[in-house]
């Protein structure tokens, strides 16, 4: 028997509903511990950034590259004119919403700039290509991936998505166009483009209207104004079917002859052959996420038990990468309110997209279920497998509450970033110099207390008297600025 024929199965004698899985918002949803993304009103982001050229196809991108002015590092900027946006308090609600996403397989969001006419987001700078370019790049649209790639990709966006649905989002318009792979010749890829994303039913146009790929990716349900969580569900099942066959599975002249395609539901293969040469795991994985009727599909979490992920790429990186940072994550001291502005000061404005990538990987592969958080259980399990020691449960919630900023009891992919960068890269003298630079505000060669303040108040909350008390603890006294050599001495201490 299928695996999603069992699972119906299971479902009716449950009365409708899969008793294996709580899809309850989880403890981790119901925190505001994710990315801030800091927002700077009234400053304009030409300041900060040299902006260019267009990033990816200028026919359906929406983001330019963006390189800051004292750092160099490389960011991809979006702009949203106001004068596009129908009510600025939902537009708002959605912006709060973006500064909760913390997940490796979703594009994090840093900052957002707002002059009079537009807001200006600021993201990691995914160089990867989309998936659409990938596929047809490579396979000029004849044929597909192989089982194991496709497997891994959409794994993760299983587990994109799953975070998200538990966290009460939709996504509402996965399509290859929006999936971005972080660097070339990975298969480590993200979510993007969250416009039309929430929880409020849309018009269809605003999802399908625009982009040369119309309605291909819509569920049925959409088709008629409906949303819930399956309508991803549908769009992944679109993915995985485009990523084997290299086509898409409904397709038409028009708009109109999609939808009536999708409508249909009756999917005319280009190759019959090479749909028959797949596994039946994969036609059963298709064949579930394209059902009709969206109450017969299934859940991110039960997709995800599917055997046929048993074919998934496993990771690949050096088991000494793995090592060093479960080393830093045991050597990690704990938050101080200084500590923790800094760090997320650091994480938001000195990483590198290379860095980022490589910290993602690394906790990707700790984090089994692909949550976006590192439960104990998972941590104790890295440690014995990469490292060889099976710590007890005291020693291995001890080395959480150290690290677990908002007291969730667990690790989420912040707070792994912080526990976990390189901090001798970090105090290096060029990256600190760097650092000193966008404290300067006035750039005199000084801190204030004031700079000090005002910068990592936006990565935290920090008042005056938590900066004076660092200060004085570099020379045991307080002074009213300080120059680069005592910020130097305050970064050493801070991260000792």
């Amino acid at each position: 028997m299928a695996y999603f024929e069992q699972l119906l199965r299971e479902r009716a004698e449950n009365g409708g509903s899969a008793s294996n899985y709580d899809e309850r918002p989880s403890k981790q949803s119901q925190q505001s511990s994710g990315t801030m993304v800091i927002h700077k009103p009234g400053v304009s982001i030409h300041d900060y950034y040299y902006i260019s050229g267009i990033i990816g196809n200028p026919y359906d991108s929406k983001a330019r590259l963006g390189i800051n002015r004292q750092s160099g590092v490389e960011r991809a900027i979006k702009e949203v004119p106001k004068a596009q946006i129908a009510d600025l308090g939902d537009y708002l609600k959605k912006v709060r919403m973006l500064s909760q996403l913390d997940h490796p397989n979703i594009c994090r969001y840093m900052e957002l700039f707002e002059d009079e006419y537009s807001y200006y987001y600021v993201s990691e700078f995914l160089q990867g290509g989309d998936l659409w370019d990938a596929v047809y790049g490579l396979f000029g649209g004849f044929g597909g991936y192989s089982e194991e790639t496709a497997a891994t990709v959409v794994k993760q966006l299983l587990q994109a998505s799953g975070y998200l649905h538990k966290k009460g989002i939709i996504h509402r318009n996965i399509r290859s166009g929006n999936i971005l792979f972080s660097e070339r010749g990975k298969l480590d890829v993200k979510l993007i483009d969250f416009d039309v994303a929430g929880t409020k039913t849309l018009e269809t146009v605003n999802v399908y209207g625009g982009g040369m790929l119309g309605p291909h990716y819509c569920a049925p349900e959409v088709l008629k104004g409906e949303f819930t969580e399956k309508s991803d569900l549908w769009s992944i099942g679109i993915i995985l079917y485009f990523m084997l066959m290299g086509d898409l599975p409904y397709n038409g002249e028009t708009h109109e002859d999609v939808i009536k395609a999708v409508t249909r539901g009756t999917i005319k293969h280009h190759n019959d052959l090479l749909y028959k040469s797949l596994t039946p795991e994969s036609r059963d994985l298709v064949e579930a996420l394209l059902q009709q009727n969206p109450k017969n599909r299934p859940t991110a979490q039960e997709a995800l038990q599917h055997p046929w992920f048993d074919l998934s790429i496993k990771g690949t990186l050096k088991k000494s990468d793995l090592s060093n940072a479960l080393q830093s994550l045991k050597s990690f001291t704990g938050h101080s309110k200084i500590k923790s502005a800094m760090l997320g000061f650091f994480v938001q404005n000195l990483l590198s997209q290379q860095e980022l990538n490589h910290l993602a990987q690394q906790f990707k592969e700790f984090d089994k279920d692909g949550s976006g958080a590192l439960s104990p259980q998972e941590l104790r399990t890295a440690l014995k497998e990469v490292q060889g020691v099976d710590y007890n449960e005291n020693e291995i919630n001890e080395i959480i509450q150290r690290i677990d900023a908002d007291g969730d009891g667990e690790i989420n992919y912040s707070e792994f970033l912080m526990a976990a960068l390189n901090r001798n890269a970090m105090l290096s003298g060029e990256r600190l110099e760097v650092a000193f630079r966008l404290f300067d505000v006035d750039g005199n060669g000084e801190l204030s207390i004031q700079e000090v303040k005002n910068l990592l108040s936006l990565a935290k909350p920090v008042d005056e008297v938590t900066v004076m008390r660092a200060l004085k603890e570099v020379d045991g006294r307080t002074k009213a600025n300080i120059g680069f050599t005592e910020f130097k001495t305050l970064m050493q201490k801070l991260f000792d």
